[in-house]
């Protein structure tokens, strides 16, 4: 897969995430923010694909990895 394909994929993932950001957050305030972490990374993504996998910033695989810590948590469980 070229990196424009995985930028068009993760783009689809932000959009995504945005809508499900909106129906988590009129329950728990604290998953507020998340979507636009996710779709400034792959944003920066189209000249540095290291927002993609870093883990020296706020890069999608750091932001995708955190929400799905705040999930885990939030439903009591753990890993």
């Amino acid at each position: 897969m070229t990196i424009d394909a995985t930028i068009t994929r993760l783009a689809t993932a932000a959009h995504a995430l945005g809508e499900l950001e909106a129906r988590l957050v009129a329950g728990m305030g604290r998953f507020a923010g998340y979507h636009q972490r996710f779709a400034g990374a792959v944003e920066r993504a189209g000249t540095d694909p290291g927002w993609i996998t870093a883990n020296d910033r706020d890069s999608c695989h750091r932001v995708w990895f955190e929400f799905h810590e705040d999930l885990v948590a939030s439903l009591g469980l753990a890993r």
